[in-house]
């Protein structure tokens, strides 16, 4: 119902969402900034909305593994499709970028002037690289998708 709502990319009117979904409301402009830029890179990868949603949310963390469900077949199908889904650091900074989200304090102090990253580190933060010298283990990185899985297809 999340994706269903908030990340709806124009096909779906107010009224219509409003009627499928008693009153949920219309979607804010937010959610459709960040919709427009999952829809771009969904018609760039040749893949579904939802694939990138998933793709992204996978990326993100390390053990990260998201619930998943659909109603219909190719609901399923395009969720399998997502586990082929290779998003590159820039595509996942845009994702980020069309909406900013407060990290709130003290990241938000710790950061300022630059936006909040997951795979920052310690040494990332000027606050403290500038007073001393740091060496910063860094953060695991999200399992990627192997070759095989790239070329995933259904039939």
């Amino acid at each position: 119902m999340v994706v269903a709502t908030k990340f709806t990319t124009g096909f779906k009117t107010a009224e219509k969402i409003k009627a499928n979904f008693q009153g949920i409301g219309t979607q804010d402009d937010k959610y459709a900034r960040l919709a427009g830029r999952l829809q771009d890179l969904a018609k760039a990868k040749n893949t579904a909305v939802t694939s990138i949603a998933l793709a992204y949310v996978r990326h993100k963390a390390p053990h990260v593994f998201p619930i998943i469900g659909g109603r219909k077949i190719e609901h399923l199908k395009d969720n399998i499709k997502a586990l082929g889904v290779h998003l590159t650091s820039d595509e996942i900074n845009d994702i980020d970028d069309s909406e900013p989200f407060d990290v709130g304090f003290p990241l938000s102090f710790l950061f300022a002037g630059k936006p909040y990253r997951t795979e920052y580190v310690s040494s990332d933060l000027p606050l403290l690289s500038s007073n001393t010298a740091l060496e910063s283990m860094l953060k695991p990185v999200p399992i990627r998708p192997r070759q095989g899985e790239q070329r995933l297809t259904m039939s």
